[in-house]
C-alpha cells in the first residue's frame, strides 16, 4: 500500500517537473535573444574599420541532461570583454576607465529569468 502511494507521488512529481522544465525552456530563448540584442546595442564601438566588438555577441546552447540545460552568451572577441568592462593599464602608465556594459544587462536578464521561472513553477501546478 505504502509502496503504491510512493510510486504515484513519484509519478506526479516527475510529471510536474516535466511541465516546469517545458515552461522554462519556452521562456529562456526570448530572454537570451533580448540580452544579446541589448549587449550589441550598449557595447563600446571602436572607430577602426575592422569587426566591431559590439557585433560579436553570440550564444551557445548546452545540455547535460533532461533537466540541466542552458545557454551561454559570449563575445567572439573574448579577450576584450574583461578589459572593456573593468578598465586596464595603459602602455605608458595610467589607466583606462572601464565601461560597464555587461553587468547591467546580466542583472536585467537574471531578474527576468527569476520572474519567468517563478511563473513557470506556479503555472505548471495547474
Amino acid at each position: 500500500m505504502a509502496n503504491e502511494i510512493a510510486k504515484q507521488v513519484s509519478a506526479l512529481l516527475m510529471e510536474y517537473g516535466d511541465r516546469v522544465n517545458d515552461n522554462v525552456r519556452g521562456i529562456l530563448p526570448g530572454i537570451v535573444e533580448k540580452g544579446i540584442a541589448e549587449l550589441k546595442q550598449t557595447s563600446p564601438r571602436s572607430k577602426a574599420k575592422t569587426r566591431h566588438y559590439a557585433d560579436q555577441w553570440t550564444k551557445k546552447e548546452w545540455s547535460t541532461s533532461k533537466y540541466y540545460n542552458g545557454t551561454t552568451i559570449y563575445n567572439r572577441e573574448y579577450q576584450l570583454t574583461h578589459l572593456l568592462e573593468n578598465g586596464h593599464a595603459k602602455v605608458n602608465g595610467g589607466r583606462v576607465e572601464g565601461r560597464p556594459h555587461i553587468a547591467p544587462v546580466e542583472q536585467e536578464m537574471i531578474e527576468e529569468l527569476v520572474e519567468g521561472v517563478t511563473k513557470a513553477v506556479k503555472g505548471a501546478g495547474q
